[in-house]
């Protein structure tokens, strides 16, 4: 299981530093992914042959790769798919498996065995041989891409909002509101979900840049998102024959995905410190 976000001793950035500069890359790179167009002007599926391997200058800022095309604008345009899978995937797992979770935990019995022996089937592999496991059998392309991302950590939240769960209903506060009449329904979304939702937040803004790697390896291996369509790992991969003579074509995409996993994991720091009390000991 993917552990939460803890600040880490001794880090260059004081702890509200690299907060602050997590939430402002993350917001830099939602108006890449947004408007693409506001950073770059050239098409990132034109073609020069004249220019082709051309290395980074004023008129191309990354560089060109081996058929002409600006990397620059193929890694500007390539942010918003990357980051819709990464994004999307961690949403659809954080949905199905809190909710199975919640439920199984909750009303346990049948249901509670059931949904944890899939867990644990989906949870023994190991995460990218079951991300290319699944894109292998479904076939390459973004939506089985996002279908694997989200099957990799769907066992996650299971096991997270299962957890929480089953401490929850077993307090205090539980056997006062059944004492009163509540009904099964009305304890679980009145009183036990409001308690479990801040770690399954936290492990949703932890798993985003873990998706984000995945998502980025698979496009490499040419699994995930499909030319002539630019995403990070694509672009990486686009480079990958030319790493001595023309390495600026994998280097920038690697560069951003290594930016957005940090500010996604600094930008974690502020949620748990807002969602986690007794984090606040940590950044005194």
């Amino acid at each position: 299981m993917i552990d939460t976000v803890r600040p880490a001793r001794g880090a260059a950035l004081p702890g509200h530093g690299r907060v602050y500069v997590g939430y402002a890359v993350m917001a830099l790179l939602l108006l890449m992914a947004l408007a693409p167009q506001l950073f770059v002007r050239q098409n990132p599926d034109a073609t020069a042959v004249a220019s082709m391997l051309e290395p980074p200058s004023w008129h191309h800022l990354f560089g060109t790769d081996n058929i002409g095309r600006d990397v620059y604008a193929r890694v500007i345009y390539g942010t918003r798919v990357t980051l819709a899978l990464s994004v999307g995937s961690v949403l659809i797992a954080t949905i199905v498996g809190s909710s199975m979770g919640i439920l199984a935990a909750f009303y346990g019995s049948l249901l509670d065995t059931l949904a944890g022996r899939v867990a644990d089937v989906i949870f023994s592999f190991p995460t990218m041989f079951l991300g290319v496991l699944i894109t292998g059998i479904m076939g390459p392309g973004a939506r089985d891409a996002l279908i694997a991302l989200s099957l990799v950590f769907v066992p996650v939240f299971f096991r997270i909002a299962r957890a929480q769960v089953l401490v929850e209903r077993e307090k205090p506060y539980v056997e006062a509101a059944s004492a009163i009449g509540r009904g099964p329904g009305a304890i679980l979304f009145r009183h036990v979900l409001p308690n479990v939702i801040s770690p399954i937040l936290l492990q949703a803004t932890v798993s985003i840049p873990v998706s984000l790697q995945l998502g980025a390896a698979l496009d490499y291996l040419g699994l995930g998102v499909q030319p002539p369509v630019p995403s990070w790992g694509g672009v990486l991969n686009d480079g990958r024959d030319y790493l001595l003579s023309a390495p600026w074509i994998s280097v920038f995409p690697g560069l951003f995905i290594l930016l957005a996993t940090i500010a996604f994991l600094w930008s974690a720091e502020g949620l748990r410190r807002r969602l986690d009390p007794r984090a606040q000991k940590e950044w005194s």
